[in-house]
């Protein structure tokens, strides 16, 4: 196996680790592995966030799930917000306390029309 290779094999087992963390998950109320992990492009402590979506409006939005009473709890995040908190997969911030004044969950949000846009 190549660097590339092994690089992206360690990122896949901690966004498998990351993904355990739930004891939803360990326990089989929710999936053994991520079913949006295709799109997930970066996690933090206790949030993970995933490829930018884009509403009937224009409105760019961020699919993020964060870790609540051993659930991971799906929702979005306007994507200014996080422009504003950085690049969380290149510095690896803490960013659940900074998110979650901006996190909607998506039961608040079922009427609005998504469509995805690729990371």
């Amino acid at each position: 196996m190549d660097s590339a290779g092994a690089k992206m094999l360690s990122r896949r087992i901690e966004q498998h680790s990351h993904w355990r963390q739930a004891g939803s998950v360990l326990d089989g109320r929710l999936p053994a592995s991520d079913p949006d992990r295709e799109s997930l492009v970066s996690l933090g402590c206790g949030i993970r966030v995933y490829a930018h979506q884009v509403t009937r409006d224009g409105d760019r939005l961020r699919l993020c799930k964060r870790l609540v009473d051993d659930i991971w709890e799906t929702g979005t995040i306007p994507e200014a917000e996080v422009e504003r908190w950085g690049d969380v997969m290149s510095e690896r911030v803490t960013i659940e306390r900074a998110m979650s004044d901006h996190f909607t969950s998506l039961d608040a949000i079922r009427d609005v029309d998504v469509q995805s846009v690729g990371g």
